[in-house]
């Protein structure tokens, strides 16, 4: 298999689409679109970086890595979103991700990473806690749907 992971400039019309696709079919309680990544680029331009992976040409995997914006922008830690289509798990394309996140990480001075994951997603909590990832709180999503309020 062949590998290529590349960080998604945010013109890249094409590549924001596969990264919303990738996310959003991967965590679906988490979904995101390509509009939300446009607005998140021109609301905090250059603070966050998508990256792309493609396996023998396919887009396979998508992650994030930025600023956590509850915090100032010194805070230490970077936000790390990563998402692999079940069918290409288990390759190395999480790892390449997340190597590629890292070093973006690093570049900006950031000792570590903090995330989210659903407790559903079963690989991706054991992906994270391969890598050293540790809970440090949990938190409880509500939802309302408002169609049929009156």
């Amino acid at each position: 298999m062949s590998l290529q992971v590349r960080a998604i400039d945010p013109a890249d019309t094409d590549g924001i689409t596969a990264y919303a696709r990738i996310r959003s079919a991967v965590a679906p309680e988490d979904a995101d679109t390509p509009e939300q990544a446009r607005w998140e680029d021109a609301t905090y331009p250059g603070q966050v970086t998508r990256f792309l992976a493609l396996a023998d040409g396919e887009a396979a995997g998508t992650a994030t890595a930025g600023r956590l914006h509850i915090y100032a922008p010194e805070h230490e830690r970077f936000y790390l979103g990563a998402w692999v289509l079940p069918a290409w798990r288990r390759r190395g394309i999480g790892s390449a991700l997340y190597g590629a996140a890292s070093d973006t990480a690093r570049a900006a001075g950031k000792t570590g990473f903090r995330t989210w994951v659903s407790e559903r997603q079963v690989q991706g909590v054991q992906f994270l806690a391969a890598r050293g990832f540790v809970t440090v709180g949990r938190d409880k999503i509500v939802g309302l749907d408002l169609r049929g309020m009156v």
